[in-house]
């Protein structure tokens, strides 16, 4: 069994996570868990600036360190805090821009 954690910015990322992907990734023995990071003590969601969300995927990793977490965020949205950001705001071509802000090592050999 995989456990894979996926961070989204809002309940729109949320329910596509939860209501398509968990559904086709469970047959294959991974499950995945949309979760949203609290913004207040009654709100979850938005204002996501990266030392937030740095630190929520630092906490859930020592909570559950068999697992992997990955995010759901709208690209346009970042904040500009977030590594490379700035660079990556010179590029036109989408797949730069990823590269740019998270690097290819983790996108592998797959591309948008």
């Amino acid at each position: 069994m995989i456990r894979v954690y996926v961070i989204c910015e809002g309940q729109t990322e949320e329910t596509f996570v939860r209501d398509v992907l968990s559904p086709i990734f469970a047959r294959n023995n991974i499950f995945i868990t949309a979760q949203m990071i609290p913004s207040s003590k009654t709100q979850k969601g938005g204002a996501l600036s990266y030392p937030r969300i740095k630190r929520y995927i630092e906490r859930l990793l020592k909570q559950e360190t068999s697992t992997y977490v990955t995010t759901f965020f709208d690209l346009y949205g970042l904040d500009s805090k977030f590594p490379k950001r700035e660079s990556s705001e010179r590029v036109d071509n989408l797949y730069e821009k990823l590269v740019r802000i998270i690097g290819n090592r983790f996108l592998g050999r797959y591309s948008i």
